[in-house]
């Protein structure tokens, strides 16, 4: 054994094997990591991309919970609000005698969800909104 392997070895055959093989891991490590990173930053963009229309449908909805108001007559309930660009769902309660917590759960048509909590001051036909 000792002789086949040192004949092998003999005028530098093999010499570039391990070289390949680390540099192979390499190239493999770093596509690997350029595959996940452009997975991220594409779900990064969607997530970013999404941030303004949920803002919209979240100032819609307060806009139609106080129109509606559902509030008054009630110390809690729940309601949900259909838009054009997604649904909203919200649930609110009397936290004091002015103050109701509204937590409302955003769903649009791209499929991602957030959610927000928000206040509104109500004092004699006056509606404040607190975000």
């Amino acid at each position: 054994m000792k002789r086949q392997l040192h004949m092998v070895l003999q005028n530098n055959e093999g010499f570039f094997l391990p070289y390949t093989i680390i540099l192979s891991m390499f190239i493999l490590l770093n596509i690997t990591t350029m595959i996940f990173l452009h997975e991220n930053d594409a779900y990064t963009n969607k997530t970013v991309n999404e941030l303004p229309e949920i803002d919209t449908l979240i100032q819609m909805t307060k806009a139609k919970f106080i129109q509606d108001k559902l509030y008054e007559d009630t110390t809690s309930g729940k309601t949900e609000y259909h838009h054009p660009s997604g649904d909203v769902s919200v649930k609110f309660k009397w936290v004091d005698e002015n103050i109701i917590e509204a937590d409302t759960e955003v769903r649009t048509l791209q499929g991602t969800e957030s959610s927000k909590v928000f206040l509104l001051y109500v004092s004699d036909e006056v509606v404040m909104i607190d975000d």
